[in-house]
């Protein structure tokens, strides 16, 4: 219960850190604007004059003047969507150190959250992305026939979580193609509907069976929507289900991750500005690069750098269809 609390503090100042940063610019730039009279008069004009004969404040603008005051501070202020997913998927597990071998089961998956979508003010054509939704999964032998000969072990995989998924894309008339990159936490109970016949893998998996274990994931992906509001999707997510959660190394961890997504997100800025037609490809192809070689780091030390016991993993191929309403 410790670890939890735990986690769910650091999860939730992760969360509100961005806004608070937000907060803090937002003031710094309203405070450095309106501090500053003759850069203020500059910037937008006599937008307010103070009469000192009545002491009454009076206002000199017109509705074009503040729209675009609205504009500047409201970037990416598109309306949120609820948004529905549903997906397919075939998985691959893997353990290492594992003698026996696990059986392919299928998933099957339901996300439910909010799409913000924006076009980018140095590009026509170009759109900015991002889906925040909560989930739940299956991912069981259940879902395929396997042959009663089949010696691999066969499980049942239930999860859910939370998940952030961004990115760039390309406007045509109606249609659009988002290149997205995603990536989340969540708890996970698996379930052994067969034991390993050999012993030291029987201790392996007791770690896993019948627990609920903490892990993450991430996913790269490519939505195309032919029609307004409804999305094909096909995408590729590696997770990891931890035997158990050491916290200091795993928020470590996970904060050398984010540090690393964030100076990628500040090159991919870079590229905005400067080839915007390109960023959507670009974006998706490093962040879903950069994801992939620290989950093979992981797949050894699920805390990598730090010494840890290795996770689950499971790999999977993804199609679904998204509606937005």
């Amino acid at each position: 219960m410790k670890n939890k609390a735990l986690l769910f503090l650091f999860v939730l100042l992760f969360l509100s850190v961005p806004m608070l940063l937000a907060q803090e610019k937002s003031s710094d730039s309203t405070n450095t604007n309106f501090n500053d009279t003759t850069q203020a008069k500059e910037k937008w004009g006599d937008w307010n004059d103070w009469d000192n004969e009545d002491g009454e404040w009076h206002e000199h603008t017109s509705s074009n003047d503040w729209e675009d005051w609205n504009f500047q501070f409201n970037l990416f202020s598109g309306k949120k969507h609820p948004t529905i997913s549903v997906l397919y998927g075939l998985s691959q597990i893997s353990l290492r150190q594992f003698g026996s071998k696990f059986a392919e089961p299928a998933l099957m998956e339901l996300k439910l959250g909010y799409t913000r979508q924006d076009t980018l003010d140095n590009a026509c054509g170009v759109l900015w992305h991002k889906f925040n939704y909560a989930y739940v999964s299956n991912i069981t032998t259940d879902l395929k026939k396997v042959s009663a000969l089949n010696p691999d072990l066969e499980t049942n995989l239930w999860r859910f979580g939370f998940g952030w998924e961004k990115g760039y894309g390309y406007q045509f008339g109606s249609s659009q193609i988002i290149p997205y990159h995603a990536s989340g936490l969540e708890w996970s109970r698996l379930k052994m509907i067969e034991q390993p016949s050999l012993n030291p893998d029987k201790i392996t998996t007791n770690y896993f069976d019948n627990s609920f274990r903490f892990g993450t994931h991430s996913e790269t992906g490519i939505r195309i929507n032919p029609i307004p509001n409804i999305s094909l999707e096909v995408g590729y997510e590696r997770a990891a289900i931890f035997p158990r959660l050491l916290f200091w190394k795993w928020a470590c961890s996970a904060l050398i991750e984010v540090a690393a997504q964030s100076m990628l997100d500040k090159f991919l800025d870079e590229v905005s500005d400067a080839s915007p037609y390109a960023v959507p490809i670009v974006s998706a192809l490093l962040k879903g690069a950069l994801s992939y070689g620290i989950y093979e780091l992981r797949e050894e030390k699920m805390n990598y750098p730090f010494n840890s016991a290795s996770p689950i993993m499971y790999n999977q191929v993804k199609f679904g269809m998204t509606f937005m309403f």
